[in-house]
């Protein structure tokens, strides 16, 4: 809820390659492949165990989708 009040969006935290789902984790958004809790949220990244993930990064997949829309 705090990165949604701050502007971060579903797709880029909850998103999934539509054909791949979230088997690549540099194909997902910020929190799928999360192995740890995200302790520090803010407007331009989201801080999650030992890295960083800033809201400006590229997303390397043109199109996502929520991870509860994807379907096998």
């Amino acid at each position: 809820m705090q990165a949604h009040a701050t502007g971060w969006d579903t797709l880029r935290l909850f998103g999934v390659s539509p054909t791949l789902g979230a088997i690549r984790s540099d194909d997902c958004g910020v929190l799928i492949p999360a192995s740890a809790d995200a302790h520090e949220v803010t407007a331009e990244w989201v801080s999650i165990g030992l890295r960083a993930c800033s809201r400006h990064e590229l997303v390397k997949v043109p199109v996502t989708i929520p991870i509860r829309e994807f379907k096998r």
